[in-house]
């Protein structure tokens, strides 16, 4: 669906961003992304884990 092609854009564009070291993009598309009302609790957790990630790598503190 095309629910699930964006989802997977989103994963692929933080993990680039991640690995260029844009850890603030990153951390944009994590929030954009979880913006989208996911339903799966797994890629829900999954999007909190990489945006708690970047937000390590920045020296922001983690969200709950």
């Amino acid at each position: 669906s095309q629910y699930t092609e964006k989802l997977g854009v989103y994963f692929r564009l933080i993990d680039c961003q991640t690995a260029s070291r844009q850890y603030a993009e990153a951390e944009k598309s994590c929030r954009s992304a979880l913006k989208l009302g996911i339903r799966t609790l797994g890629l829900r957790n999954r999007l909190k884990e990489l945006l708690n990630k970047t937000l390590d790598l920045q020296g922001k503190p983690r969200e709950k």
